[in-house]
């Protein structure tokens, strides 16, 4: 496989096709969002196991995801039809959802791994104390005041921590479409993954810091604005809980559109 190196601006630009891809059949990716949610849902409350199976099954639901991403983005404007057998067919290969779920384990290992060993051991209670403080107070509206925030030397090690999850999420960004699409094993597809998302990491960091810039503007502008102009809290939480949802939905659309722009969408069509 060959991988194309992108400029920056890429990021950007995978960002506006992932909305085009979303606009093009709305209520489609939704519906097939909901109904995903509603099993993990249903997962997460087995005793014991619902935890792990809902671990190993999201790089699962992510190559459904994004293989119903494929296939609108195939189809021409204006189109009505879907074919939903295009999007599971993936997993009718041999091996590939043991893959996908073994996957799916090991990110939630490195996960939990820079989470819990590598941060929280480092951090004292008063430091996880000012983070939630910031995070929570203003979420309820309070200013942050000097007190509250974390000193010098958390805040490298949050920057610290900030940069290793940015490198496990270029391992594992490509990873269910290379097992999924193409046949890769979950060692080769962790390292074309990495290799490729790693050549256009300026891209990458476009990318996030164009979600994180609009999520921001969500939070700190839009919502106070529409709390300024005497809208209903509940009607506020409402529409903002649709506008995430169509976020969330975008998101699993980046995935393709990050995907088609690096490595090609002529072998990943669906057949």
């Amino acid at each position: 496989m060959i991988a194309a190196t992108l400029p920056a601006s890429s990021g950007w630009q995978w960002l506006k096709d992932a909305f085009r891809i979303f606009r093009k059949q709305p209520f489609a990716l939704l519906a097939l969002l909901f109904v995903i949610n509603l099993l993990s849902q249903i997962l997460m409350q087995i005793p014991v196991l619902g935890v792990g199976l809902f671990i190993i099954t999201m790089p699962i639901a992510s190559l459904i995801v994004v293989s119903a991403c494929r296939d609108i983005q195939s189809k021409p404007a204006g189109f009505s039809h879907l074919d939903p057998k295009t999007w599971v067919a993936s997993l009718q290969k041999p091996r590939v959802i043991s893959r996908l779920a073994l996957s799916g384990f090991i990110y939630a290992a490195l996960l939990l791994l820079l989470s819990v060993v590598l941060l929280y051991p480092l951090l004292d209670e008063q430091t996880i104390a000012q983070i939630n403080s910031i995070i929570y107070g203003v979420q309820g509206g309070a200013q942050a005041s000097t007190d509250t925030l974390p000193d010098g030397s958390s805040l490298v090690l949050l920057l610290g921590w900030a940069v290793l999850l940015f490198v496990v999420t270029l391992m594992f960004w490509h990873v269910p479409q290379l097992i999924g699409w193409e046949d890769q094993t979950i060692g080769k597809a962790i390292f074309y993954s990495f290799v490729a998302s790693w050549r256009n990491k300026a891209a990458f960091l476009m990318y996030f810091l164009s979600w994180f810039l609009l999520f921001a503007l969500l939070q700190f502008i839009v919502v106070p604005l529409l709390l300024l102009l005497g809208l209903p809290a509940l009607l506020i939480a409402f529409a903002m809980q649709v506008v995430l949802m169509i976020m969330v939905a975008t998101i699993y659309c980046g995935f393709y559109s990050s995907y088609a722009a690096i490595f090609g969408t002529e072998k990943s069509a669906p057949n």
